[in-house]
């Protein structure tokens, strides 16, 4: 494995790395030893962990944890503009971009191309305001 990526852990069946923004998933699985694969994926601009199976039933389980959103994932981001509330949720559908395939959309319900697309909410707490963010 490169070492340009931060092994923040490993055992015999899983390394956990992180992965910087402005680096692709699919360099990520270039840079992987053989046999090792991505549990999941992160977008290109996003920095964050990134869980990597180092044999198959690994995967799998980690997979399937994704799958049946067993995962929690947490987000911390820089917003611009103001909310009007402290904490909330934001309900919506996520799928595949009709314009872009490689790339997520937010449907709203009823919108031409909402069916079937998968539920995806959001919890979210302000933890700081900055001026104009």
């Amino acid at each position: 494995m490169n070492m340009n990526l931060n092994i923040l852990y490993e055992d015999a069946t899983l390394q956990v790395v992180e992965k910087p923004d402005g680096i692709d998933v699919e360099e990520v699985q270039n840079l992987l030893d053989d046999g090792f694969s991505l549990a999941h994926r992160l977008d290109k601009d996003t920095s964050g962990v990134l869980l990597i199976a180092k044999t198959q039933n690994a995967l799998s389980y980690l997979q399937k944890q994704f799958q049946e959103r067993m995962v929690q994932k947490t987000y911390l981001c820089l917003v611009e503009g103001n909310f009007t509330e402290n904490e909330g949720e934001i309900a919506t559908l996520l799928g595949r971009s009709g314009n872009d395939r490689r790339k997520q959309k937010v449907f709203l319900p009823g919108e031409p191309g909402a069916e079937g697309k998968r539920e995806a909410t959001t919890y979210y707490k302000v933890l700081k305001q900055y001026k104009g963010y």
